[in-house]
């Protein structure tokens, strides 16, 4: 995981303004409760000891069991500070903590739960997700459940070219989904992700003229400027394949389902579940 800030300083002022599928809908929330009851039916694990990755306010609002104990580990004290307060929580105890997914400051065997938005994409390259799986494995109990909401890049990628004139023709509905697509675009090697600057840089110099793609595609100027958080951030994302991503855990942990949500580029935002090997 690289270093948050800019980028994650710059996210947290501008949360609001994202949306699906950056942030989960009521679709994905109802995919994460399904897949909870799943391996809670499987596993016979009714109690509720969670590690959040990160502190998306949909999943600390879920409707958590009135004695669950959430710790919610995110890098960046801004996005802390400007998303904890802001989600309502069902349960007996909430607490974020500043903390690397790598280094987890919680005890082995301390937590039954872990579940994330868009994690696996957080951390830069593959031999972070490798790492943090690992972490996560020493701090779940045997058989718990990893559940995870995943954004993957297709098989074939996509050229930059062609999601440029997919953009320009008014085929991509949401700007959020178009950030999506021109990340994957320009990422080259998922073992090193992608820098955000340079996705930025892409997006300048296919669309210099911002009014004219916001009259193109519809997308709103306030949505089209949450791309400047890109700018010169060092910062990386990395887009796995749904193959990638299961090997890079495959030593700690077991895929029990994945499920694919409806909505714009919902193939590429699959909800899995998976279980800790014993």
């Amino acid at each position: 995981m690289t270093t948050p800030t800019p980028h994650w300083n710059r996210n947290a002022t501008q949360w609001q303004l994202l949306a699906s599928p950056l942030r989960p809908c009521a679709e994905d929330v109802a995919l994460y409760s399904a897949g909870l009851q799943r391996w809670r039916s499987q596993s016979g694990d009714f109690s509720s000891r969670v590690l959040l990755l990160g502190v998306t306010q949909e999943l600390r609002a879920m409707d958590w069991s009135v004695d669950t104990d959430l710790l919610a580990c995110d890098r960046s004290l801004a996005m802390i500070r400007a998303i904890w307060p802001l989600a309502a929580f069902g349960g007996a105890h909430a607490a974020p903590v500043c903390a690397d997914w790598r280094a987890l400051p919680l005890p082995a065997g301390s937590r039954n739960i872990a579940i994330g938005d868009g994690s696996a994409s957080a951390l830069a390259t593959l031999a972070d997700l490798r790492l943090a799986a690992g972490e996560i494995e020493r701090v779940l109990v045997p058989g718990g459940a990893l559940i995870l909401r995943l954004f993957l890049r297709p098989a074939l990628t996509e050229s930059l070219e062609l999601v440029a004139r997919e953009a320009a023709a008014g085929r991509i509905g949401s700007f959020h989904a178009f950030k999506w697509r021109l990340l994957m675009a320009v990422q080259r090697d998922a073992n090193e992700g992608v820098r955000l600057g340079d996705a930025w840089d892409a997006f300048r110099a296919n669309f210099a003229d911002r009014a004219a793609l916001a009259r193109q595609t519809g997308w709103a100027p306030e949505a089209i400027a949450t791309i400047d958080t890109y700018r010169n951030a060092d910062g990386r994302y990395c887009f796995h394949t749904l193959d990638e991503f299961a090997a890079a855990i495959a030593p700690a942990f077991s895929l029990l389902s994945v499920d694919y949500p409806g909505y714009e580029l919902g193939e590429r935002c699959p909800l899995i579940v998976a279980r800790r090997r014993a």
